[in-house]
């Protein structure tokens, strides 16, 4: 009877488990078909991009070319980390707590508090960290932003760059805050309890970073419509390496060299936004610095997409805007000092003057001005 009974429990378990593997298959095969419909897309853009682009583009000596990219690792590795990478837990005082910041000042800029720069330029702090103009910042957990106060009540942009979970980040250990379990669909409810209705301006444009899973991809979509907005438009990032080459092969099975953003708004205003076309690809080398995103507030006016924010929203923000107010735990990682050293890849193509010049900048950062 014991061993009727054993065998019978390990069959439901062998069952269990050869169903879960069947659904998880079957998820994968969907995703995979997912992904090879948008990497055929943007492998056209890509094909395009090469045949009309200025033959002295990526004209680089092949022979000098960084195999691995190790210089620029090597900078990331060495550069000094952010100081709050630890920080997993809010620990928000019952009492509110904002700071203005004083020019050249030696406040230490600790989480939980939101710091203001009230001046029209650049100010330091600790002699460590760059503050860009008419900004602040909040470094702590995007959840506290149900009970900080802001001057404006609403925003006119607001940019969410989520740390989706996914195989590279497992691997690679890229965000401290998955060993809490912070992971966004793991914690699915940090996104959906984010009040954006009440905090985007009537007519204003959320943005929204995700990555090349159609679970995401339908989470997101869920998410725009719990939000009470409208889809507009997707866009997609195509990262390519200094030669000109894809960063990795399109392959949908294991990994592509893009991401995607998708743009939405309320749907009294989808007018104000029919110049935001779908399916547009943006094109760039990718900063050494993992998830450091293209500024795509800069990008959306420059191409007389947006008129210039006036008061913007980052949220999971990694770097600071003037007239934007940026809450993450790391929300100041990309102003540390040494981080913006002059560096001799720093190439910029202006639409005007296709010919490449040299700029100071973050290393293998790419600037596509008025293209």
């Amino acid at each position: 009877m014991m061993e009727s009974q054993t065998n019978n429990w390990i069959n439901e378990k062998m069952g269990k488990l050869t169903r879960k593997r069947k659904r998880k298959k079957k998820e994968e095969e969907e995703n995979n078909k997912f992904l090879e419909k948008n990497s055929t897309f943007i492998q056209s853009i890509y094909q395009k991009f090469m045949s009309s682009c200025s033959k002295d583009l990526f004209n680089l000596n092949i022979s000098n070319i960084d195999v691995g990219n190790k210089e620029a690792k090597n900078f990331v590795k060495n550069s000094p980390k952010c100081v709050f990478e630890c920080i997993t837990e809010s620990a928000l005082d019952e009492e509110f707590l904002t700071k203005n910041l004083e020019e050249n000042g030696n406040t230490s800029l600790l989480p939980n508090i939101l710091f203001k720069n009230n001046f029209s330029k650049f100010i330091l702090q600790n002699s460590i960290y760059l503050i860009p103009p008419s900004c602040s910042f909040y470094i702590g957990n995007v959840a506290d932003i149900n009970q900080l106060k802001f001057e404006a009540n609403s925003f006119d942009l607001i940019i969410i760059d989520p740390p989706w979970q996914n195989r590279t980040v497992k691997r690679q250990k890229t965000y401290k805050i998955f060993s809490n379990n912070h992971s966004s669909l793991s914690n699915s409810n940090l996104l959906t309890n984010i009040p954006i209705p009440s905090l985007l301006t009537q007519n204003g444009l959320l943005c929204l970073w995700i990555t090349n899973s159609e679970k995401i991809f339908n989470f997101a979509l869920n998410l725009i419509k719990n939000w009470k907005l409208i889809l507009i438009a997707k866009w997609h990032w195509l990262k390519l390496c200094k030669s000109g080459e894809p960063i990795c092969q399109f392959n949908p099975s294991h990994k592509v060299p893009f991401e995607t953003i998708l743009f939405a708004c309320k749907p009294e205003f989808v007018e104000d936004f029919k110049l935001i076309r779908d399916d547009f690809c943006i094109i760039s080398i990718p900063n050494a610095y993992p998830s450091r995103k293209p500024p795509i507030s800069i990008l959306l006016e420059k191409l007389n997409l947006i008129k210039s924010p006036q008061n913007g929203l980052e949220l999971f923000g990694r770097y600071l805007l003037p007239k934007f107010t940026t809450i993450g735990y790391e929300a100041e990682k990309f102003w540390v000092m040494l981080a913006w050293q002059k560096r001799e890849r720093h190439i910029i193509l202006n639409k005007t003057s296709p010919k490449l010049k040299m700029s100071p900048g973050p290393i293998t950062q790419v600037g596509i001005d008025n293209f």
